[in-house]
């Protein structure tokens, strides 16, 4: 076996990883509601926002989400002086071992300006 192959096989193969993200993410914790398009239930459903870009965002929640479900998110911003309510779609979605729940990402429908991010933050 050659020196590379063998070092593929002990250390598992390498690849690269490609951003394909088009906008910077940025930590933040706001509290959300989010309600799936089609939902009966009239109460929105608990998660949290744990990173914004002007593509989307990501939410921690309680449940797995289907991948393509479109729903309205409203959340405050930092200093909870306005909110918003956004349509997003859910792109992916991964389980969070040590806390629970699930990490899911979401595109918005309309892009946020780089202001708007701002906004969310302060």
């Amino acid at each position: 076996m050659s020196e590379q192959a063998r070092q593929a096989t002990d250390e598992g193969p390498r690849t690269a990883v490609i951003e394909r993200r088009r906008s910077i993410r940025t930590d933040c914790h706001l509290m959300a509601v989010y309600h799936p398009l089609g939902d009966e239930v009239e109460v929105g459903r608990p998660a949290t926002v744990v990173n914004i870009s002007a593509g989307g965002i990501a939410l921690h929640t309680g449940s797995r989400l289907q991948r393509g479900l479109l729903m309205f998110v409203e959340f405050a911003n930092a200093s909870k002086t306005h909110s918003r309510k956004m349509m997003v779609r859910v792109v992916h979605g991964r389980p969070v071992k040590l806390a629970g729940g699930w990490i899911i990402g979401c595109a918005f429908a309309h892009r946020l300006t780089e202001f708007e991010v701002e906004e969310f933050l302060s």
